[in-house]
């Protein structure tokens, strides 16, 4: 590929450049006047010499013309004449310098040949500058299709996992040691639904989790799922992080005063529960056509836990999550209780940070 800025790309741009064209079919629809001139040499008088200057002019510019147009294809300027039109080109200006007086009605008919030369070029040149305008406006359409489709993804994955999915990768799975993951369920939505309409509930659970969705994003964590009124969302998947406890917690806090935030909007008297434990996960795409990024592992069930056995207003954590984050965060213990499926556990309430402590 020629470099862009050589001077045989520069003639070449030029030489295809409508400012060009317009001067060449300038030169010879004034070559053609002159020719006209020619026809009555009692109408040129006195003027006869200028007529003489302007026909060398032209001839000037033809031959500069052709000149540009051979440079444009140097180093091997004979590609010029791969073209038909090239060819017929050439020949009309080379006939340009017959003696006008022993060739009079040659002359005449090349110019005009000349100009219907000039003016198929410049016929065909709209007719591709249309159809590049419409490329272009198909282009930017499919763009913006694909800008739509590109969000509508992000919006069931992860901006990684959509990528990895994209390069068409068989099986999207990945362990992470150490992550945080937290359950919230809404208590007191599904009675409050009992007695108002289909779409009162679905307006009101949608404020909920975009408050919900605007916490998830302020803090970098990942929403895997809601269910029901119940919403997941995670802290170190899929990519890792080492506040993810921290990160967690933090969200949780904030949770109960979105919730408090929207009573006082819509007068009700909702309040969340909340759940959150750390540990290993498995993560990964599951599905083929409604496919959805989900994570797996004891760590997932036993924060679910923790939200089930909480209490309404209340951030319920493990042993565990307790010991990465009491240097930071004020806990009240909640003793030992019986959890399903896990057995004796003890448990505590996260109230808030240290540093509100202090202040």
């Amino acid at each position: 590929m020629s470099d862009p800025s050589s001077v045989p790309a520069r003639l070449h741009r030029f030489a295809h450049s409508e400012e060009f064209q317009h001067v060449v079919l300038g030169a010879i629809i004034a070559s053609a006047m002159l020719s006209g001139l020619e026809a009555f040499p009692a109408a040129q008088g006195d003027w006869r010499w200028l007529c003489v200057w302007a026909e060398r002019a032209l001839l000037t510019v033809f031959v500069v013309e052709l000149l540009i147009r051979l440079g444009a294809h140097w180093p091997k300027p004979w590609r010029y004449f791969d073209s038909a039109w090239a060819v017929f080109d050439f020949v009309l200006v080379a006939l340009m310098f017959l003696p006008s007086a022993h060739f009079l009605a040659t002359l005449r008919l090349v110019r005009l040949l000349r100009i219907l030369r000039l003016i198929v070029p410049l016929h065909e040149s709209d007719v591709v500058k249309r159809k590049n305008a419409e490329l272009e406006q198909a282009y930017h359409a499919l763009e913006a299709e694909k800008e739509r489709s590109e969000h509508l993804l992000l919006n069931i994955l992860p901006r990684l996992i959509a990528e990895r999915l994209k390069q068409k990768q068989a099986v999207i799975a990945d362990h992470f040691e150490t992550v945080s993951v937290l359950f919230v369920d809404i208590v007191g939505f599904t009675q409050l639904s009992q007695k108002t309409t289909p779409e009162a509930v679905v307006s009101m659970l949608n404020d909920i989790f975009t408050r919900f969705d605007v916490l998830t994003e302020r803090y970098g964590l990942e929403k895997i799922k809601t269910i029901g009124d119940c919403y997941m969302v995670t802290a170190g998947v899929p990519e890792a992080r080492t506040d993810h406890a921290h990160a967690i917690a933090q969200m949780a806090l904030d949770l109960r005063d979105e919730i408090e935030s929207f009573n006082a909007d819509h007068g009700s008297q909702l309040a969340v529960r909340i759940g959150f434990h750390s540990g290993p996960v498995v993560a990964g795409v599951i599905g083929r056509k409604k496919f959805i990024f989900d994570i797996w592992g004891d760590t997932v069930n036993t924060a679910s836990r923790m939200e089930s056995t909480g209490q309404p207003g209340k951030i319920q954590v493990t042993r565990e999550t307790f010991e990465r984050l009491w240097d930071d965060f004020v806990f009240v213990p909640h003793g030992v209780m019986h959890v399903k499926g896990k057995g004796d556990m003890e448990t505590f309430f996260l109230e808030r940070r240290r540093v509100a402590e202090a202040a």
